[in-house]
Parts: structure tokens; C-alpha cells; sequence
């Protein structure tokens, strides 16, 4: 600011009572430096509004060229710095709700989810097998997780004195506005159940079998829960259903 400052005052002092054309001046003090292809692209339309009212350039004319050129070179480099220092990756400076078409699934280990302490989950001792861990991240910044996904949990939990088989998919939305791929499935969930101190919205739909799908909140975090049954072990109905969220929603 300071050189700015000093460059005005300057330039104030020589045009008071300018002895010399503006460009010899100028030149002289390595203001203007040789025309690029950024100039280039700026100094032509000075030259075609003067064209086009038939006149020459004034010394007038002239200092406001110079001027508004300094506020363009001004604006630009502000504009750079912006670009540089500004944080990147930061949700307050992404569009509020993001579609699966803004992200990308990648494959991450189980333990890179069971290890963060602000993510609930349910009872894993009950699992036999995680067929595999994902999560969905932004395509332009794959630091940024908007969803966690444990994808079919094989896990058995007792049923009066028998054993109940599944298959669980848990998502995590670790985004709040992220409409990933699968949420209509869990649009219209009629049905209520207390479980634990948490209340889970659900509904059971037949697709090639049937389905049951519930979600949930714990700490402003919402979880999304698929479930059916292990093909030859067990049929899942609302009463089984209900039966594995109080076993594994602990």
C-alpha cells in the first residue's frame, strides 16, 4: 500500500505541470512495461473509442487510460491472490446439497471408519464378514468425505433360543446435504420404532426379496440402514427386523 501510495503522489507531482509527453514519462519511470498478450488484449479498445469519435488522444485521455489500466492490473492481482490463499476443500465454500454426479466411491480400509470416535456404529462383534468399505468423497477434492458405507455385513443375532441371519448396509452421511445414489430408497419411511434411546424410521418393501430400510440420528450425524435376509437361513419380516435393530443398536 505504501508503494501505491508513493506512485500516486508521484504521478500527482509530474502532472500538475507536465514538461514531457505522458509515454516519454512514463517509459522513463517503468510504469508501463512491453505490451504482452494480457495488454495486448486491454489497449486496443482505448485505441478503437477514440477511432470511432473521430478524435485524438488527449493528455487528458491519456491519464485516464493509465489510471484505469493500473485499477485492471490492481483487480487481477487481487484476484490471483484470492485464488492462491483462499481455503480449498472447506464445505462453507461449497454449494450447500451435492448430487452423486458431484462425487466419486472409492474403496478405503474398514479401520479408516471404525477408528473415528464421532461416528456411531452398531454392534460389530455380531459380523462374520464386511464384503467391503467405501466411501464417497468429492470429485474435486477427495479429502473431503461426504459418506461412509460398511457394504454387506454378513451377521447373525439370536431370536427366541434360534439364530437370525443378514445382510446390513450402513451408510454414514458425514455431509448433511449429500444426495448420494441410494437415497430414495430410503424416501417414505412410514413406520417408527423407540430403540435404545434412538428413534428409527423404517419400512420394509419387497424387491426380489424382502428389504427393510431404516435411518436415524445420533449428534446431528444421519445413518442409513439396509437389511434382508440370508437366502435358506432366514425371511426378514417387521418382527425379525425389529429383533436385529435391538441387537445391534446398542
Amino acid at each position: 500500500m505504501k508503494e501505491n501510495d508513493e506512485l500516486k503522489e508521484k504521478i500527482n507531482k509530474e502532472f500538475s505541470t507536465p514538461e514531457k509527453p505522458f509515454e516519454e514519462w512514463a517509459k522513463e519511470n517503468g510504469i508501463f512495461a512491453e505490451p504482452d498478450e494480457r495488454s495486448a488484449a486491454v489497449v486496443p479498445v482505448y485505441e478503437l473509442a477514440d477511432n470511432v469519435n473521430g478524435r485524438g488522444v488527449s493528455g487528458n485521455n491519456k491519464r485516464k487510460k493509465f489510471i484505469v489500466s493500473l485499477v485492471i492490473v490492481l483487480l487481477a492481482t487481487a484476484g490471483i491472490l484470492l485464488g492462491i490463499f483462499l481455503p480449498r476443500g472447506n464445505a462453507n465454500n461449497l454449494p450447500k446439497v451435492f448430487g452423486a454426479n458431484d462425487a466419486v466411491t472409492l474403496e478405503t480400509e474398514l479401520e479408516e471408519i471404525t477408528s473415528r470416535e464421532d461416528i456411531y456404529l452398531f454392534d460389530m462383534t455380531k459380523v462374520f464378514r464386511t464384503e467391503f468399505a467405501s466411501k464417497d468423497v468429492l470429485k474435486s477434492d477427495n479429502n473431503y468425505v461426504l459418506l461412509y458405507t460398511l457394504n454387506r455385513c454378513l451377521l447373525s443375532v439370536e431370536n427366541g433360543g434360534a439364530s437370525d441371519a443378514f445382510y446390513v448396509t450402513y451408510r454414514i452421511r458425514t455431509y448433511p446435504n449429500y444426495e448420494f445414489y441410494n437415497i430414495g430408497d430410503y424416501a417414505k419411511l412410514t413406520e417408527s420404532v423407540a430403540v435404545n434411546n434412538l428413534k428409527i424410521d423404517y419400512k420394509l418393501t419387497m424387491n426380489e426379496s424382502m428389504h427393510a430400510y431404516a435411518s436415524f440420528k445420533v449428534d446431528n450425524k444421519e445413518y442409513y440402514l439396509e437389511a434382508y435376509g440370508m437366502d435358506g437361513i432366514t425371511v426378514l419380516n417387521e418382527e425379525n427386523f425389529i429383533n436385529l435393530l435391538n441387537k445391534i443398536l446398542l
